[in-house]
Order: C-alpha cells, then sequence, then structure tokens
C-alpha cells in the first residue's frame, strides 16, 4: 500500500502558490508527451452506492484496542479557501485524466479486494459546532464519519469488510454483503469496466441524464467518493466533467485533514436553481494531480444565530488515507 503524505505540509512560503500554478501549466503540456506514472490510490467514501450494500449485511461487532494516537484528525474550520483562480479548469481536469490512464496497479482477479482507508467529517456531528440553545438542524450526516477501512470485493460476488475506528480507540467490524448491479451508480469495479461510458460525450450524456449540471456535478462526486474506477473510465469521467458550465479553480484548495491541493469546483444551487452559499469541490494533488478527495465549503456569511458556519468553514468532507489491491480482507499491503 502506498500512503499520501501526512498532512502536515500545508504551510507554504510566499509565492509557491504562483510557482504550483505556473509548474502546473507547464506540466500539462509535458504530460501530454510523456504519460504521467503514478501509484494507485483513490478515494471510495461509503456514500449511499456503498452504504445501500451494508444495510443488507449481517452487522457483527469486534471491538479492538486502537492506538488513541492514530484516531481522527481535527478539521481545520477557517482554512477552507472561498478564492478562487484563473487557472482553466479544463487542464486540472485533463492533468487528472492522463494520471488515471498512466496507472498500473490494478485488479487482475475477480477474488481480490479493494483496500481502502479514508476519513470522512460533517459539521452536524462536530461537537465543536455545537448550536445555541433553541436552535435544530434539519436531517442527517450523510456521510460517515472518522476513520474507516473498506475490503470491498473486484467484482462484487465475495463478502467484504468494513472497519470502523471509533473515537475510544477501538475497531467495529461489518461483513460487505454480497452486491447487486447498481442501476444508477455502479456497485463494483467489474460493473464500472464493463457498463460506464469510456467515450468522452456518451460520459458526459450519462452524467447529465436531463439533470442540471450541479446534479451532474454532485453524481461524479458521489462516484469517486464510492467507487474505485478503471483507469480508463476514471480518465474518461474527469474530461467530461470539464464539459460542465461554470467550474472553478481553487489552487490554495484544502482538504479536511489540511493537505493543500487544487480544486475544481462548482457553487451549488437548490432545487429550484439556487445558489446555496457552498460550493463543492474535488481535490487533487498539486504535484501528481492524484484524487485526493471532496469537501463542501461554506461561502455565506452567518445569516442569524442559529447559522454557525462562517465562510470558508468545513461542511462535510471526505479524504483517502491509503489504498491496495489485496488477496482477502483483513490485509492492507
Amino acid at each position: 500500500m502506498t500512503d499520501i503524505p501526512p498532512p502536515h505540509d500545508h504551510d507554504l512560503p510566499p509565492g509557491r502558490h504562483r510557482a504550483l500554478r505556473e509548474h502546473l501549466l507547464r506540466e500539462i503540456d509535458s504530460a501530454r508527451e510523456t504519460p504521467v506514472r503514478t501509484s494507485w490510490r483513490r478515494p471510495v467514501l461509503l456514500a449511499p452506492v456503498a452504504a445501500a450494500a451494508l444495510a443488507v449485511a449481517v452487522v457483527v461487532g469486534v471491538a479492538v484496542t486502537r492506538d488513541a494516537s492514530s484516531g481522527p484528525a481535527e478539521p481545520r474550520p477557517g482554512v477552507f479557501s472561498t478564492h478562487t483562480s484563473a487557472v482553466n479548469p479544463t487542464m486540472v481536469l485533463d492533468r487528472a485524466a492522463l494520471a488515471a490512464e498512466g496507472r498500473k496497479d490494478v485488479p487482475t482477479k475477480d477474488s481480490q479486494f479493494l483496500y481502502l482507508e479514508q476519513e470522512g467529517y460533517h459539521w452536524k456531528t462536530d461537537p465543536g459546532k455545537k448550536l445555541p440553545e433553541g436552535c435544530f438542524t434539519t436531517g442527517e450526516a450523510r456521510r460517515p464519519d472518522g476513520v474507516q477501512e473498506l475490503w470491498q470485493s473486484v467484482d462484487g460476488r465475495h463478502v467484504g469488510l468494513r472497519r470502523e475506528h471509533r473515537a475510544d480507540g477501538t475497531l467495529v467490524d461489518h461483513p460487505i454483503a454480497v452486491q447487486s448491479p447498481g442501476q444508477d451508480l455502479p456497485t463494483s469495479y467489474r460493473q464500472a469496466e464493463r457498463e460506464l461510458p469510456t467515450d468522452v460525450n456518451a460520459m458526459y450524456r450519462w452524467l447529465v441524464k436531463g439533470d442540471d449540471h450541479v446534479a451532474a456535478f454532485g453524481k461524479a462526486r458521489l462516484l469517486l467518493d464510492s467507487l474505485v474506477l478503471p483507469p480508463r473510465t476514471s480518465a474518461t469521467l474527469f474530461r467530461a466533467l470539464a464539459r460542465i458550465p461554470g467550474l472553478v479553480v481553487v489552487e490554495d484548495a484544502r482538504d479536511l485533514l489540511g493537505r493543500t491541493g487544487v480544486a475544481v469546483a462548482l457553487d451549488t444551487t437548490d432545487e429550484q436553481g439556487t445558489l446555496t452559499g457552498e460550493r463543492s469541490e474535488l481535490i487533487f494533488r498539486t504535484d501528481n494531480s492524484l484524487y485526493l478527495g471532496s469537501s463542501t465549503v461554506e461561502l455565506a456569511a452567518p445569516k442569524d444565530r442559529c447559522d454557525v458556519l462562517d465562510p470558508g468553514d468545513l461542511i462535510m468532507g471526505t479524504v483517502v488515507l491509503g489504498q491496495a489491491v489485496v488477496a482477502r480482507t483483513g490485509q492492507n499491503r
């Protein structure tokens, strides 16, 4: 397993962001000549696709002592940028597509498992975001918080495993049931390989399917955060995303661990098409364009005393901590 660097590199010297942007633009051209070779690390979050599988699993809790020092990192309110850049989003996404095409460490057998370690966050379950007396929120956090490990069956036909890292330092194991093929989104690597388009025009049509572009962007984010995609499929997805209007680039984007990257983002809207004051981001490493994860960042000032989020606060997010192809559940390399 190859790990993404720890979140201790977030303080950049003055002028570094501009230098990174110029470096990015130079490498876009050179990458077209020389394919980017990357280790295989992609974040997969237990979004609704995977959660549906867990709902039908027989849950067995196994408590194991875990070093508390390796527990979830504290998200950093206020460090998330609300500024955008003049960099073309197509360039960022094209570089991500080139990196995906260069990935070599992929599953070869249906009996293998995709090992994934990730961390999730939602402000509604953040003890530091307590609401004033008399205030309440609607809805629940849609994503699991904290660190978890997943062993997902490559073909969806083998029982997998989800290992939850709890705040008290224990581990709890939950089986992931055999997967049925998904109708809207694939539920396994092999289904994605068989059914998702590898033509950019077809992938764009699959993303939109009569929905607005905000919904299409959200669909892509959900797919990236819930399933490992074959290299060609993920490259096609990035290039299709570039066709969505309204995309912006955030050069000093940070994931929920504070790691700096470059994000392609879209301001979100409600069902009536009204801007909600939130920005949805897909975050990539600046050096090699690996997908770090996704975030939703608050853009609007508080509306009243019950609105506890300030501009730049993280609403929700997910990050990848490590990934590997393994022969059986329980292995991580």
